[in-house]
């Protein structure tokens, strides 16, 4: 993966507050700031990318073990952006 810009990174964060709750995408954002931050920013679009691009609730239905499975992620994918939910 190439270096994220500062500019993709912002992008990232605006899809990102509808998955993420604010204080913990607060601390990666002034992690961005700092020694690290390259990491941080490259980080926050790998996240957005694995989000906009992994399948919706209704896809997964039939397809059992060869389903798409993300523990980690609390807040399923919605079909519409506009039926989103911020923490």
């Amino acid at each position: 993966m190439r270096n994220a810009t500062t500019k993709q990174a912002q992008d990232a964060v605006n899809f990102l507050v509808h998955f993420i709750g604010r204080p913990q995408l607060s601390v990666m954002c002034q992690n961005c700031r700092g020694e690290e931050g390259q990491y941080f920013r490259n980080k926050l679009v790998e996240m957005s990318n694995t989000i906009k691009t992994m399948p919706k609730t209704y896809e997964q239905d039939g397809k059992g073990d060869q389903r798409y499975c993300c523990p980690w992620l609390l807040k399923p994918k919605k079909q519409d952006p506009a039926q989103m939910v911020s923490p």
